[in-house]
């Protein structure tokens, strides 16, 4: 079939607009280093965290002097060192961290305040991930808080 003149422009025309639309709709967005790196250093103070909280049970229930506060804080260690184990692998598995790597230690020596910095870390962790689980993670470590708060009362 011949082409004139016009059909060929009609055709160019056309073949430019099929072009642009593809650009349009597979445009290349460069990836955020940025925020990629900010979200590393998050998970490994999460996790820098959760090991600072259970050295920090830990201590003071050697320490202690108080049967009351001993045993509460045992079962809080206890606990904490099972919740990381928890945590840590259900983030491996959701693929917000590959490996495991802390910074180094520095364990706040109030257990209360140092369970809490990372209640308040894995919270905001989880709600910038809009994940439910986390969140309710974060939900059974602030239960084990609020007992320990309370059984130190009691020494």
């Amino acid at each position: 079939i011949p082409l004139v003149a016009r059909d060929v422009e009609l055709f160019g025309y056309y073949i430019d607009q099929l072009q642009r639309r593809a650009l349009n709709q597979f445009r290349y967005t460069p990836l955020n280093f940025e925020s990629k790196i900010d979200e590393i250093k998050s998970v490994r103070g999460l996790i820098t965290d959760f090991f600072c909280v259970a050295v920090s049970a830990h201590v003071p229930h050697i320490n202690t002097r108080s049967f009351a506060a001993h045993k509460a804080l045992g079962e809080f260690y206890d606990f904490a060192n099972d919740f990381r184990d928890r945590i840590l692998e259900y983030m491996v598995g959701q693929g917000y961290v590959n490996q495991i790597q802390i910074d180094s230690i520095e364990a706040d020596e109030d257990v209360v305040s140092e369970a809490t910095d990372a209640l308040n870390m894995l919270n905001s962790f989880a709600s910038s991930k809009g994940d439910e689980t986390l969140k309710n993670m974060a939900a059974d470590f602030q239960e084990a808080l609020g007992k320990l708060k309370y059984l130190l009362m009691l020494k």
